[in-house]
């Protein structure tokens, strides 16, 4: 299966983490977003009530 290439932004220091975890696991960062990606899709129902509970905590908050 052919790969696809994309292009994203991201801050210095989430660069810094990719460049780490890549040294740590011995993939390439590519490798490393797809298994990123990969662990929050497998996981976007538990994730998306994270997101949504700190949502609301930071509105009640504020």
């Amino acid at each position: 299966m052919a790969k696809l290439s994309r292009t994203f932004r991201i801050s210095d220091d989430a660069n810094k983490q990719l460049l780490a975890l890549s040294s740590s696991f011995k993939e390439s960062g590519g490798e490393i977003v797809e298994r990123a990606i990969k662990l929050l899709y497998d996981n976007r129902e538990v994730e998306l009530k994270k997101d949504n509970d700190a949502r609301i905590g930071s509105l009640k908050s504020a």
